[in-house]
C-alpha cells in the first residue's frame, strides 16, 4: 500500500490516503477536490471525538 499525497497539506494533516493501484489514485486525485478536501477537513473540526487519525482507502 502507497500513501499519495494530496494537494491541501491540512487535509493530510488529518487524513491518510493510500492506495494499492495507480489507476485508482488518478481517479482519487480527481473526486478529493480542492472543495471536496476542504468540507471534509470542516467537518472532522466539527467532530473533535475520533482520537485516530482517519484513514481513506482506494
Amino acid at each position: 500500500m502507497k500513501q499519495i499525497l494530496m494537494d491541501s497539506s491540512d487535509f493530510e494533516k488529518i487524513f491518510d490516503v493510500n492506495t494499492t493501484d495507480k489507476i485508482q489514485s488518478m481517479r482519487t486525485m480527481r473526486i478529493l477536490t480542492s472543495d471536496v478536501m476542504q468540507k471534509l477537513i470542516d467537518f472532522k473540526n466539527r467532530n473533535k471525538n475520533g482520537r485516530q487519525k482517519p484513514s481513506i482507502f482506494v
